[in-house]
């Protein structure tokens, strides 16, 4: 499905990329190139509508702070307007100001006197004249409507000015949630709510996942069973409330698809004792309740609906002020981590507590190189002026504190004079946070001749620096601590009872939380390899290799990190790492197994993987390679060519069925004529008169496909076999296994036939199965 979605969306990609060469020729090609990019457009949006339709939504809004201050610019004249000395420098027959070359820069100075004070002021070229700025102050108009308190709304506009209480807050041994809000839109006291930890004494108390089916057991909640997936009823942090009085409180919440009571009731009105209270609504949680549905809802024009609440969106200019540094100024730059990693039961993600921690335990490590995180690429121009340095953000949604009257500069526009530059030094710096997490980077660059020799230091100190390297794997070690304490038995119990059984559907894919994880460690390691070369360590003081053996109903899971000496490309020595090493099973149940043979039986599928399944289909039956293996096998044609000829129109009809407990759970129809092999799943019902029926008991063909079944993934590290073995078998064929007991699976099954003896039918079978098995273990 995701290739056929990724196949579309290309297809969407070129006929965009190709509308000018099919609009070039015609009377007006920039209208037509108009046009047929907003048709692709609205075209390609109802694709992806109706792609999604129906499905949950998640969002994410990424804040971008970035900040750009030129320090030194240097401009290299060549008979360019020089605008403080009255001479026709270019011989453009305007002198100083009149030209545009010197718009916005300094052409002279004023003496101003106040009192007995007497100093000088710079004038510039505004308007083609010589004069100084005018800076006015504007004051902006309160806005009644944007949740904000602002200046002389206390009467005018009460709604802004509503006071909120705050919460103490309260030890909680489970989790603290929202209870709702009051008519002001203030938060109501959270309450806590304990889970019981998987306590139960019937089945009632135990919450059920969406795959599978959930019960009590000596006196704990297990998933017992394997079910069919049901729709998820609601999207995670989902609410529902009810209107009282005077408040609005949540009934219910949304847990893992499942709306879970939170046994609120309208409060009773009463007299409430004083409690403190602040001007900004601080709720311990996040809220989740729908505050407005449009922008209208919220007022004002600098107002949005955003995610169900009302965001005040602002532009907040942030002056820099250029400072002359000495030489031997410590500038101290931004500390991050990296990478730092934290695996939970929703995935795999960045968090911000190794940053707190490196920091706190070595302080030397305040001032590491300033380009760590940094971005594959950076803007060419960050948006500053060029005699000023200006403070850009985009996509911001922030939480506004007081209003402040700002200096702006009016009617005044100042161009930089770009011809002739040659030599230019600039810092630039940016602070980014998504989904709650925030990066950083500070990055310096000089273009120009003079600046060469800086950018090669800069790049040398960034990629080898003595200072660098420890910085860096202090950082990978760090790395590694938060991967230690995360990986263990409660995340692997996780991933084989939690999310095997909320994802039984997608079983094909189901290693992917390990595999990434896999990949971080080995990764991880690789990285620590190459610094401690390049700091010159041979040997770390301490290793903590992760050992972890667990068996489960549905797979199991072994991993382990031997110790030993390990060469890289591109190392000269060798350094003592840890070798990751994993081998991980996943088997469905047996309900599982039935239900999916059934469903691929209703559908007149063949079973196993997609890909499997489209290529039986477009081939009737045996794969290509099966069949040129079947044709091969002079020996098996003759005895082939010897059934079909017992038949009166000289084709053998054969029913192939799966039972359990004399249900049909899978039916094939199969016709032999000669070596031609053809096979299409139906019905019972619809399967027409044949010659021969061959009837397989479910627990036999369970014992049989089970190892096909098994879906495996099984690596070394790849310094350690040369390259990463990495085994996948999904290709799980109705009645064919990789590993069976041929001759007893043979004497298990039922043949019967009126005309062909039951010896020379299993004799048949029984070959195909070993060409199907060869083919299978060659995949």
């Amino acid at each position: 499905a995701i290739e056929r979605f990724e196949a579309a969306v290309s297809e969407w990609n070129e006929q965009e990329n190709n509308v000018w060469n099919d609009v070039k020729n015609l009377a007006d090609p920039k209208k037509a190139e108009s046009s047929k990019r907003a048709e692709y457009f609205i075209a390609r949006s109802k694709f992806l509508l109706d792609v999604f339709e129906g499905n949950p939504m998640t969002s994410q809004i990424d804040e971008q702070q970035e900040f750009s201050l030129t320090l030194s610019q240097k401009y290299e004249e060549n008979g360019e307007e020089i605008c403080t000395n009255k001479i026709d420098d270019n011989n453009n027959e305007k002198i100083d100001c009149a030209d545009n070359l010197c718009s916005g820069q300094v052409c002279g100075t004023q003496t101003i006197t106040e009192g007995n004070d007497t100093r000088e002021e710079e004038l510039y070229c505004i308007s083609g004249t010589c004069q100084a700025l005018q800076i006015t102050t504007k004051t902006a108009e309160p806005v009644c409507g944007n949740k904000i308190c602002e200046e002389n709304e206390e009467a005018t506009c009460s709604q802004d000015c509503v006071t909120c209480p705050v919460y103490e807050n309260k030890e909680c041994a489970g989790d603290l949630v929202d209870t709702g809000y009051d008519s002001n839109h203030c938060a109501l006291e959270p309450v806590c709510v304990i889970s019981n930890q998987g306590v139960c004494t019937e089945d009632s108390q135990c919450p059920q996942p969406l795959c599978a089916k959930a019960s009590c057991v000596e006196g704990q909640c297990i998933n017992a069973e394997l079910k069919e997936c049901i729709p998820a009823q609601c999207i995670e942090g989902e609410t529902k409330t009810k209107i009282c009085d005077a408040s609005t409180i949540i009934i219910s919440r949304c847990v893992k698809g499942n709306w879970e009571e939170t046994d609120q009731t309208c409060p009773v009105l009463a007299t409430t004792p004083p409690i403190k209270t602040t001007t900004q609504t601080t709720p311990t949680t996040p809220q989740t309740t729908k505050a407005c549905s449009v922008k209208s809802d919220c007022g004002g024009d600098s107002n949005a609906c955003v995610a169900g609440q009302c965001t005040t969106l602002t532009k907040k200019i942030i002056p820099l002020t250029e400072k002359t540094l000495a030489q031997d100024t410590k500038i101290n730059g931004i500390s991050v981590t990296g990478q730092i990693i934290s695996i939970t039961s929703e995935g795999i993600g960045l968090t911000s507590e190794g940053i707190t921690s490196i920091i706190g335990e070595n302080p030397d490590l305040t001032t590491p190189p300033q380009e760590y995180k940094r971005p594959t690429t950076l803007p060419e121009d960050a948006g500053g002026s060029f005699l000023t340095g200006v403070a850009r953000e985009e996509n911001t949604q922030e939480e506004v504190g007081d209003f402040v009257p700002s200096q702006t500069i009016e009617e005044v526009e100042i161009l930089a004079v770009t011809e002739g530059l040659s030599d230019e030094f600039r810092a630039t710096g940016v602070c980014k946070t998504t989904n709650g997490e925030t990066e950083s980077y500070l990055k310096f660059t000089g273009g120009g001749e003079i600046f060469s020799d800086i950018n090669y230091l800069l790049n040398q100190y960034q990629t080898g620096g003595a200072e660098w390297t420890n910085f860096e794997l202090e950082n990978l070690l760090e790395q590694r601590r938060i991967l230690e304490e995360s990986f263990n038995l409660d995340f692997v119990k996780w991933f084989f009872n939690d999310y095997l059984t909320e994802n039984a559907e997608n079983w094909e894919q189901a290693e992917d939380p390990i595999n990434d994880l896999y990949n971080q460690l080995v990764e991880n390691q690789m990285q620590i390899a190459y610094a401690m070369e390049s700091a010159g360590i041979i040997e770390l003081e301490t290793y903590n290799p992760i050992t972890i053996d667990y068996e489960t109903e549905y797979g199991s899971l072994h991993y382990s990190e031997p110790i030993g000496l390990v060469r890289l490309p591109g190392m000269q020595t060798s350094v003592k790492i840890l070798s990751p090493e994993i081998k991980l099973f996943i088997l469905p149940n047996q309900e599982f197994i039935i239900r999916e043979q059934e469903k691929a039986m209703n559908q007149k599928t063949f079973p196993g993987s997609e890909v499997t399944a489209i290529q039986r289909t477009l081939s009737k039956g045996l794969t290509p390679e099966e069949k040129t293996a079947v044709s091969q096998d002079q020996e098996l044609v003759k005895e082939l060519e010897a059934l079909s000829s017992q038949t009166i129109d000289g084709i053998l009809d054969i029913k192939i069925s799966v039972e359990d407990s004399e249900k049909i759970v899978y039916n094939l129809y199969v016709t032999i004529d000669g070596s031609k092999i053809r096979a299409q799943p139906l019905l019972p019902g619809e399967t027409p008169l044949t010659d021969a029926e061959i009837t397989i008991p479910f627990a036999d063909f369970y014992s049989l496909i089970q190892k096909s079944m098994e879906h495996s993934y099984i690596q070394k590290s790849p310094w350690n076999e040369g390259k990463g073995l990495f085994e996948r078998i999904n290709d799980a064929i109705g009645s064919i296994s990789l590993y069976f007991n041929t001759n007893g699976f043979m004497n298990s099954i039922k043949i019967s036939s009126k005309t062909i003896p039951e010896g020379e039918i299993r004799s048949a079978f029984k070959q195909i199965f070993f060409i199907v098995e060869d083919n299978s273990k060659r995949k």
